[in-house]
């Protein structure tokens, strides 16, 4: 997904996983009655991008899901990288 707000933007990668409809039972229909949960490549979850308003990144990004039959996203971090980087930052 691709985002863009003024002189704000934002995009992030994921990985399609196709559910059969058959095995969920939701309220929210899609229009062509296809669901996915979405899952990040390892240590490269979340947005990347110059975003400080992120409460209207998460609505567009919340809209942009039930359009598109998306049903469930896991961004899969790199604790120990982010860890390290901290450590790093701070000096400790």
């Amino acid at each position: 997904m691709y985002y863009e707000n003024n002189d704000e933007r934002a995009i992030t990668v994921v990985f399609l996983n196709r559910i059969s409809p058959r095995m969920i039972s939701l309220r929210i229909k899609s229009k062509e009655n296809r669901y996915f949960d979405l899952i990040s490549p390892y240590s490269y979850g979340g947005f990347l991008g110059n975003v400080t308003d992120y409460s209207s990144l998460n609505e567009e990004y919340n809209y942009y899901c039930l359009q598109n039959g998306y049903i469930c996203n896991l961004f899969a971090l790199n604790f120990l990288e982010i860890t390290i980087s901290t450590m790093m930052e701070k000096r400790i």
